[in-house]
């Protein structure tokens, strides 16, 4: 025999249960459908504690011999059944009703029950619905306000005691609330709650026997909360391909959810990707990897040659193990632990190839006022490899292995309707890291963006955007290396250069710069019959600039270097909204461009899940 606020947890599925007799007057029962949005619910009601108490109408004349006459049978259960459903529509509809007119009638929770439980552990979802308990012990003066039956008194006025009753509107919406707050585990598929009316024995009472609260005894009655889930598999695979920010892979992930009943997430990935220069870039038949240097363009033919030296295309293989679990109980704190294996052949716009094998642990606050945040700490065993023939200097100096320890900090606030081609909204990403705590690479790093969309007449959206960065090394003896710096140009960042295409070059090798920043303006308009369509005409205009730092000179002079000389462009085109990503063709007219930029006039297809 439970406590009159005990806990009960059962692995079997819930079924209807009529309310005792002296409840019927005022009997009755909601059930709400949670899924992962708990703005997202729907309000249904059980058959009422009266209606479960009064005794079913005999059978029909002639029903007596069971498959006498079947026609007849069967048009009396047609007749039942639409009388059942008439009085469920009633039911329904009187429950709407009790719940408009009855937002503060108190009532007092009996117990909770999770239903349908078969792996999670019970401590997990009782550390979930917990704050149903809590919630009903309002605040003294509420309940002092509850009490008509006191007589006024004189300022100051008595303490009242406090009563653990809470208001049907609160109960519902914390119900709510908790729900979700189940779903978002990420074990369940369906998270159901109902309130019932308490049973006057058994589960419903004390530990003394005593009955449960009647209404009338002290303004409250006695409820049950109860969540019916189901689990998900705990064993999930998937095979298939992406295609994403201008590269298309082949991917197979392995899933097992759950794992210790605590809401547990054991995952293992394994990717293949290529990132292919003709398609993309090449309308004109110039290398996708050609950089220009002081005397101009390099020659299509060198580039596609070391291209070649490389294997023609930029592959990226991957291999990843990643831990996860809630933190105490609460969905939107979340650890996660990873490692893995990362290989990656730059090609396209540099002469080698590089592999990191790496492990880090992160906290991930999800749903705050203000986005989500990550603090993690990552170690990466580096190394530049594969380096042709005819690599530049940079590249072979920063050749190599080394080892990087850092901690790292992110912010993601997105307030945007749509991630891929949002019509309105707001969005603010920043990274900070620092790298130095053992390993052999010292730096500070610092990248923030922000957009602003903003919904004009007749469905035009004017849309801004503006990003910018800073790698400062903490060692005069350890300058930054090429695969930590910034890279800026292309289809995804500034329109009309070549991937990687803006910023310092040597020979033919794109090798990044420590300072940058770059943004853009966009209209985006409806199209003739397509108005509701996710197809939208696209006018742009881009501009950035990517530096290296002179440590020999302070930063305002590096800052003035930044904004002295921009590069930008122009042009026209169409953005079209996919389920998984977006397509962006447009036709691109550099403005302005300095010396060792690699430029992509005319003809220029983007694909990729973020663009600035």
């Amino acid at each position: 025999m439970s406590s009159p606020f005990g806990w009960f947890f059962s692995t079997s599925t819930r079924s209807t249960r009529s309310a005792p007799p002296h409840t019927s007057a005022a009997g009755w029962a909601t059930t709400l459908h949670c899924d992962d949005d708990a703005s997202t619910s729907s309000v249904s009601s059980d058959r009422s504690a009266a209606a479960a108490a009064t005794p079913s109408p005999p059978p029909p004349s002639g029903g007596d011999t069971i498959g006498s006459d079947s026609a007849s049978a069967a048009a009396a259960a047609a007749a039942a059944l639409r009388q059942q459903q008439r009085e469920q529509e009633h039911q329904q509809q009187q429950l709407r009703l009790l719940i408009l007119t009855s937002q503060n009638r108190r009532l007092l929770v009996n117990q909770v029950r999770v239903e349908g439980i078969q792996h999670t552990k019970p401590a997990l979802v009782r550390a979930v619905v917990a704050p149903l308990l809590a919630s009903s012990r309002p605040p003294a003066a509420a309940a002092a306000g509850d009490d008509d039956s006191a007589a006024p008194a004189p300022p100051p006025p008595p303490p009242q005691p406090a009563d653990d009753s809470v208001a049907l509107g609160d109960l519902l919406d914390q119900a709510r609330s908790v729900g979700s707050r189940l779903a978002r585990l990420g074990v369940f598929q369906g998270v159901v709650v109902e309130l019932d009316v308490a049973d006057a024995g058994g589960a419903g009472a004390g530990a003394d026997g005593v009955p449960a609260k009647r209404a009338g005894e002290d303004g409250a009655e006695k409820v049950d909360v109860v969540f019916t889930v189901k689990e998900l598999p705990r064993l999930w695979g998937q095979t298939g391909t992406n295609v994403g920010n201008n590269e298309g892979s082949m991917f197979s992930a392995l899933r097992l959810r759950n794992v210790f009943g605590g809401a547990e997430t054991l995952e293992g990935s394994l990717s293949y990707g290529v990132e292919t220069r003709l398609p993309l870039y090449e309308g004109d038949g110039t290398s996708a990897a050609a950089a220009t240097t002081p005397s101009g363009p390099t020659t299509a033919s060198s580039s596609t040659a070391a291209l070649s030296a490389l294997g023609g295309n930029q592959t990226t293989t991957s291999f990843e193990v990643l831990f996860a679990k809630p933190v105490n109980a609460d969905p939107d704190q979340r650890l996660e632990i990873r490692a893995g294996k990362f290989n990656r052949n730059m090609a396209l716009y540099s002469a080698h190839s590089e592999a990191v094998t790496g492990l880090g642990a992160k906290f991930k606050l999800f749903n705050t006022s203000f986005g989500t945040h990550e603090i993690g700490y990552d170690v990466a065993w580096r190394h530049i490899y594969g380096v042709a023939k005819d690599a530049s200097y940079t590249v072979r100096r920063d050749a190599g292995h080394t080892l990087k320890s850092a901690i790292s900090y992110s912010l993601l606030y997105d307030r945007r309707n749509d991630a891929l081609l949002p019509t309105w909204g707001h969005f603010f990403k920043g990274f900070m890291e620092l790298a130095g705590i053992g390993g052999d690479v010292l730096h500070a790093k610092g990248e923030v963006e922000g957009q602003v969309h903003v919904p004009l007449t007749n469905g035009f959206t004017a849309s801004g955007s503006l990003r910018g960065g800073l790698l400062f090394p903490l060692a005069q003896d350890r300058p930054n290396r090429i695969n930590d710096r910034f890279y800026l140009g292309g289809p995804l960042s500034v329109r009309g250069f070549q991937q990687h295409g803006i910023g310092p070059a040597d020979g033919a090798d794109r090798v990044g710069g420590d300072m940058f920043v770059a943004g853009g303006v966009s209209l985006f308009t409806p199209l003739p019959y397509l108005v509701d369509a996710p197809i939208k005409g696209h006018l742009f205009a881009n501009a950035g600039n990517l530096i290296q730092l002179d440590q020999d000179d302070p930063i305002t002079d590096s800052a003035r270097r930044l904004f002295g000389t921009v590069s930008s462009s122009v042009g026209l085109g169409l953005a079209v909204r996919f389920s998984m990503l977006r397509l962006e063709v447009n036709y691109c007219l550099p403005v302005t461009v300095t010396a060792t930029d690699a430029v992509k006039p005319g003809l220029q297809f983007g694909i990729g899940l973020h663009f600035a």
